[in-house]
């Protein structure tokens, strides 16, 4: 069976950093944002973390190739409508229901034949997802095909809600200037409370683990001590350096492999907000705690 961590939480928070530390465990695979693939793939404008175009790469193009033979019936779009109605919140506690409509019976057969092929394919038995999307977190779940390890990954909700008001170029898109979309304040918040109400759930049934970005980049040899226990897999963390990924989305490679992994807490600057704003942030991150959210 294979092993699939799975990093779950709001966008924003910081994934890229802990998808760099897990891709240094042995046997694992780093594929980024997973849910994009059939967005990336036949849109065939970026680049897969292995530095090459993802309709180039060997082991995408194998994927892509056991999906259509697999399933010679529906096309891409079918999966791409599907992956896209799994993002909505509002299908969130829907998952379930959804496994009994025929109309959805390909898309859940598909998502285990994916992973399978992709550890087939790459010789690798542990799968790091960093696509965030707490709803394909419920997917993988529900259908129960892997060793499930899920880290809920969480960011102080001022840095968050600042960091989406910024203008950040998309690396993976090589040929043209593309940018990650921006929220507005309510807009930001909202998200990152509607994870933190969804992800109790998750919690409840199956391997969980919660941490905190600040306390990664404060502490971290007594964070990743902790993130060995629950992955059951060593880290070692007096040598991490970057890995070569197949990252898909998100940042497939802020640094270079073979480089050191530097962990560090960053003086953070909330420009993007006003003073207001930022009182009221950390109110409502107060009281998400004093809730137990």
């Amino acid at each position: 069976m294979i092993k699939i961590v799975y990093i779950a939480g709001d966008g924003r928070s910081g994934s890229t950093l802990l998808d760099g530390i897990l891709a240094t465990v042995e046997g694992t695979l780093s594929i980024g944002e997973a849910h994009r693939f059939w967005v990336r793939y036949y849109e065939g404008d970026t680049n897969c973390g292995c530095d090459t175009a993802i309709q180039h790469c060997e082991l995408w193009n194998a994927v892509a190739q056991k999906l259509e033979d697999s399933f010679p019936l529906v096309g891409p779009d079918y999966f791409t409508q599907k992956v896209k109605e799994v993002q909505y919140f509002k299908n969130y506690h829907k998952i379930s229901e959804l496994q009994k409509n025929q109309d959805w019976k390909p898309f859940f057969e598909m998502v285990p034949l994916f992973y399978r092929t992709i550890s087939e394919v790459s010789g690798k038995s542990i799968i790091i997802d960093s696509s965030k999307s707490i709803s394909w977190a419920r997917v993988l779940q529900e259908l129960n095909f892997c060793e499930l390890k899920m880290i809920h990954l969480e960011r102080n909700l001022a840095e968050v809600v600042n960091s989406w008001k910024k203008d950040v170029v998309l690396k993976e898109y090589p040929h043209k200037e593309k940018k990650m979309p921006k929220k507005s304040t309510a807009l930001a918040v909202k998200s990152w409370l509607k994870v933190k109400l969804m992800a109790r759930e998750l919690r409840k049934n199956g391997a969980y683990y919660f941490i905190k970005y600040n306390a990664l980049c404060r502490f971290p040899k007594s964070t990743i001590i902790a993130l060995e226990k629950f992955i059951e897999e060593p880290i070692s963390y007096e040598s991490l350096k970057y890995q070569k990924t197949h990252a898909i989305g998100g940042n497939p490679s802020r640094g270079y492999i073979g480089e050191p992994i530097e962990i560090f807490e960053k003086e953070q600057s909330l420009s993007k907000i006003s003073i207001f704003e930022g009182i009221m942030l950390k109110c409502i991150h107060f009281m998400s705690k004093i809730l137990q959210l």
